[in-house]
């Protein structure tokens, strides 16, 4: 009998600095390959032309379902085809995107949702939206989570681990922490309003570490940090290898996430993994996610940003209960689970269920 045969698209996967949706393909399909050893699997290499013209590649991929991590699926796939598309960020904030994404986006992605025979999102809020923007792939839409690597994001009970990991990104003293892409979606310019606000009033307050690449649009974060930087209580880490993000969230006073939309938001799980108090907006997929273990606050309202922050930094028995709430809450996110509900979703496929 002929072993099953899954392809994985590896674009996202190798990317020499994965970002969030590299990392989550990387570790879904880690995942399932140690679940299912007995499956034959194959890494699909494209270039982007190839994604949006059919010429997959000048071998014909024999597998029966291949997956496809970042929104879009080419035409010409043998087989089944299941696509994830993680948010709708298209329709709710186009303002917030690459002109050079949305404009692919908008010009492949009705199609390529067409195409697909499943559709994956990570969250409810995501299907909700989907069902929302496009109706029609209602149906054909399953809900998978993102995990967290518990391997490699856990509290952190060595001082030194975290003394050393601090002096290689030049941090110093007790600081509170962003972690992920200098972007607009994120809203630091907010954040950084908010923080120096709260500084103002409180100039003893922990630097505010910003601890990502630059993505887009991304000059005015710089301007509204300008006039603390000089003070170094604002500090911009850039890229954080993977390696060094546990010690980091451990670290930090608190997390804060005050991002305006989110398909699952994974910063703050890991930052709670990691024993972490977290922030979150009241926004998009991240009350769903994190529920009652992160302090909420109005992505919207730079004085309610600021609210939470200093909540955060001045009530201990709160910090405690949230620290407690996170881990408990990060603990039911595990890529072990996502992979069994993606290998589940592809069997159904493969036995030709109808969509629910």
């Amino acid at each position: 009998m002929k072993p099953l045969h899954i392809a994985f698209e590896a674009a996202a996967m190798e990317a020499d600095r994965p970002t969030g949706i590299g990392r989550y393909a990387a570790s879904i399909t880690q995942a399932m390959m140690r679940q299912h050893p007995e499956v034959q699997y194959e890494m699909l290499r494209l270039s982007p032309s190839q994604r949006l013209l059919g010429a997959v590649c000048k071998r014909e991929s024999t597998a029966d379902v291949t997956h496809f991590f970042n929104d879009l699926a080419p035409k010409g796939i043998k087989g089944k085809t299941v696509v994830t598309v993680h948010d709708m960020v298209l329709h709710a904030c186009p303002e917030t995107m690459r002109c050079r994404t949305r404009l692919l986006l908008a010009a492949h992605l009705r199609d390529s949702m067409a195409r697909a025979d499943r559709i994956v999102t990570d969250s409810f809020f995501s299907a909700a939206e989907i069902a929302a923007y496009y109706p029609q792939f209602a149906k054909k839409t399953r809900v998978v989570y993102c995990g967290v690597d518990h391997k490699r994001f856990h509290p952190i009970t060595h001082p030194a681990v975290i003394r050393k990991v601090k002096h290689r990104h030049g941090i110093a003293g007790p600081y509170l922490l962003y972690a992920g892409t200098l972007e607009p979606r994120k809203n630091l310019v907010r954040l950084i309003q908010a923080y120096r606000l709260l500084y103002r009033q409180q100039p003893q307050i922990p630097k505010l570490v910003l601890a990502g690449a630059k993505g887009w649009k991304y000059r005015e974060i710089f301007q509204a940090a300008k006039p603390l930087l000089p003070q170094g209580q604002i500090l911009f880490a850039e890229y954080v290898p993977d390696e060094d993000l546990a010690a980091l969230y451990a670290g930090a006073e608190c997390f804060v996430f005050p991002s305006l939309y989110e398909g699952f938001g994974l910063p703050p799980l890991e930052a709670m993994a990691c024993g972490t108090p977290v922030m979150i907006s009241r926004a998009a997929s991240l009350p769903e996610i994190c529920g009652s273990a992160a302090l909420q606050c109005d992505p919207y309202s730079v004085k309610s940003i600021a609210d939470a922050m200093d909540t955060l930094l001045h009530d201990a028995p709160l910090r405690q209960k949230l620290r407690r709430k996170g881990l408990a809450r990060a603990a039911r996110f595990t890529w072990e689970i996502a992979a069994m509900r993606l290998y589940a979703i592809d069997m159904q496929l493969l036995k030709g269920d109808a969509p629910l």
